[in-house]
């Protein structure tokens, strides 16, 4: 599945809407999908639990 431009931008738009993060999301649209070439790639960060280390 690819993405357009436009798409990752309406989805940056929906984040916005919520958070008000004030980012430009043409440009950042337009970034992600020149690096990406329309296969953004779902990345979320879980801290590393130090009880295990």
């Amino acid at each position: 599945m690819t993405l357009s431009a436009e798409g990752i931008k309406g989805m940056l738009d929906e984040y916005e809407a919520d958070y008000h993060t004030g980012m430009d999301t043409k440009a950042i649209a337009a970034e992600i999908h020149r690096l990406t070439s329309g296969y953004p790639v779902l990345v979320s960060y879980h801290p590393i639990n130090l009880y295990y280390s």
